[in-house]
């Protein structure tokens, strides 16, 4: 028997709109949020690669430049030392050091493929993102 004999299509169909609008909208608040650095590469795709979400990308570009920004400082860190530290995250984290500031670039090319540049505000493009190219 198919589900269609059963007379579940429609209900099923609903559910799955239901479950894509939830998905959607919990996307742009873990994107929107302070915790979004410390998510794993695979959901920040999964995240940022949603065509329907609710979110300027310029905010998901700054998110994703932060998020690459965490990975190189943690992975310097995990480097320089083999006993436990801890990292005080603070929202407005950005590493001003040298060697942290270029590792970063090696994380921001993992996920900038689903940075939606053309959907930027051109001010916004020119100033912030060809700013950031050496």
């Amino acid at each position: 028997m198919r589900i269609y004999d059963y007379g579940l299509q429609d209900e099923l169909n609903l559910l799955f709109m239901q479950c894509k609008i939830l998905q959607m909208n919990c996307a742009a608040q873990i994107i929107a949020s302070d915790y979004f650095i410390f998510l794993p590469l695979e959901m920040i795709i999964a995240f940022i690669s949603q065509d329907n979400i609710d979110i300027k990308e310029e905010l998901i570009f700054q998110q994703c430049v932060k998020w690459s920004q965490y990975q190189a400082s943690k992975k310097q860190q995990s480097n320089q030392t083999t006993t436990s530290l801890s990292l005080t995250y603070s929202p407005s984290f950005i590493d001003t050091n040298e060697q942290t500031n270029t590792n970063w670039e090696e994380y921001i090319r993992l996920v900038i493929e689903y940075i939606r540049f053309p959907l930027m505000d051109m001010k916004y493009f020119v100033n912030n993102v060809c700013s950031m190219k050496n």
